[in-house]
C-alpha cells in the first residue's frame, strides 16, 4: 500500500537530499493518525544503497548442521574479518532432530553489513542463511536439564 509521509520544515533541511523524485528510500519515523487517515511522521529517510549498513542493528547467520567444517569456518572467520563494524554476529546453529542453538559471536566480529559483505555470505551460506535484524537478537536463557544450578564435579 502507500501512506503519505509528513516532514516537519525543521527536518526537511536534513532530510531533502534523499527526497528525488522516483527515489527508493527507507523512511523511519511514527505514525500519527488524523482524520482517520494514518500519516507516517518523517524522522529519518535513508537511501535504499545505505539501508543495511545504516539501519542494521544484528546479522544472523544460519548454518546448518552436519556439513560444518573447519575450513569453512575459516572461510567465514576471514570474510567477517574484512568488514569490521559496530553490528553483532549471532549464529544459529540448525540441527536436525534438535532445538537450533543460537550463539552471539565475540565483539571482536562486529561488521559493518555492507553490499559486498552480504552478497558473499549469501554465496557461502545460501541466501536464506543471512537475515538482516532491525532489531538486535536476544538469546534464550539457557535451559537447564534437571536441577538447575551451577555443577560441581
Amino acid at each position: 500500500g502507500d501512506i503519505e509521509v509528513l516532514v516537519f520544515p525543521k527536518s526537511f533541511a536534513q532530510l531533502a537530499p534523499h527526497l528525488k523524485p522516483s527515489a527508493i528510500v527507507f523512511v523511519e519515523g511514527r505514525v500519527a493518525v488524523r482524520e482517520e487517515r494514518p500519516r507516517l511522521v518523517a524522522q529519518q529517510i535513508v537511501p535504499l544503497e545505505q539501508g543495511t549498513s545504516r539501519l542494521a542493528k544484528a546479522v544472523e547467520l544460519i548454518l546448518q548442521t552436519p556439513g560444518i567444517e573447519r575450513m569453512w569456518l575459516e572461510q567465514l572467520k576471514t570474510l567477517l574479518g574484512r568488514f569490521p563494524g559496530t553490528v553483532p554476529i549471532y549464529l544459529t546453529l540448525a540441527m536436525p532432530k534438535a532445538q537450533p542453538t543460537r550463539l552471539k559471536l565475540a565483539e571482536d566480529f562486529k561488521i559493518e553489513p555492507k553490499p559486498e559483505l552480504l552478497d558473499e555470505l549469501g554465496k557461502l551460506l545460501g541466501e536464506e542463511s543471512v537475515i538482516i535484524r532491525r532489531q538486535p537478537t536476544t538469546l534464550a536463557p539457557p535451559r537447564f536439564e534437571g536441577r538447575p544450578g551451577p555443577r560441581v564435579d
